[in-house]
């Protein structure tokens, strides 16, 4: 069963679509990597491999499922060193419930990917991956996740957001607004390295500028002074929050006043 399909997006950037995320395949003239594995429903390794004859390797944006539950069909992979301790990889039995309820009602148990059982490698803010021809350094931007990283395409002017900033920019790990105030204004400093971004759900090219408004949202919430609408929904028995008013009617729950960006968190990120 045919689980993704793929686009040639730029000469040296193929997009893998799983469902609603998708995955990146970056080559360079001697190497490639991947950037997230997604939701681990069918066989990821065996579908890249017919699509480069590069040598490659797994990169991880963050440590959410929808991102790294593929990685078991790999031996190793990199991941920021402050998502480590909330990199959680379950057997296929354990994951196969909540993949039958979000997207993959069809999902059978020998599809899945297996336990990464690998090696785990570290990378940092600031690193450099030279892939030949196309090179990208790692800018850190906390929040999402403790070590939710975007990743700076240098020659291509290009800002790979995965899920760090966006319509919904999530406060609910252990990562606080304050945390995120400062990863913004982090971001900040790369403004005349990149003209386009690329996201990993939503649609895949997104205009600047949303950044600057979930930075105004993230102030706000420290400040106590954010809309503080609740939220109906979440992802624990947590009531979840927005700091700027929104459509919950929604699916996408775009903000009332036009603009983009916006944070979503619990009570105990307030801060």
């Amino acid at each position: 069963m045919g689980r993704f399909t793929h686009e040639r997006v730029l000469d040296n950037v193929i997009q893998i679509i799983d469902n609603e995320v998708y995955m990146l395949l970056i080559e360079g003239n001697d190497r490639a990597i991947l950037l997230d594995t997604g939701n681990g429903v069918g066989n990821l390794k065996e579908y890249v491999d017919k699509l480069t004859d590069k040598p490659y390797e797994v990169w991880l944006t963050h440590s959410h499922p929808d991102h790294i539950d593929g990685v078991g069909w790999w031996n190793k992979a990199y991941l920021n060193a402050k998502d480590f301790e909330s990199f959680i990889s379950k057997e296929k039995e354990e994951r196969l419930p909540k993949l039958l309820e979000r997207g993959y009602p069809d999902a059978t148990i020998e599809e899945l990917a297996p336990k990464f059982e690998g090696e785990l490698i570290p990378y940092k803010d600031g690193d450099i991956i030279d892939l030949g021809g196309t090179t990208l350094q790692i800018v850190e931007v906390a929040g999402h996740t403790p070590g939710c990283s975007m990743f700076l395409m240098i020659e291509d002017r290009i800002m790979i957001y995965g899920d760090a900033v966006g319509r919904k920019s999530g406060l609910w790990s252990t990562s606080t607004a304050s945390d995120l105030v400062k990863s913004l204004k982090h971001l900040q400093t790369f403004d005349d390295k990149y003209d386009r971004i690329m996201r990993l759900h939503h649609g895949l090219w997104w205009q600047k500028g949303f950044a600057k408004e979930v930075l105004e949202c993230a102030e706000n919430i420290v400040a106590g002074t954010d809309a503080r609408q609740k939220i109906p929904f979440g992802f624990t028995d947590e009531q979840m929050y927005a700091a700027a008013e929104c459509d919950i009617n929604d699916p996408e729950c775009n903000r009332l006043d036009g603009k983009i960006g916006n944070v979503f968190y619990y009570l105990r990120n307030a801060k």
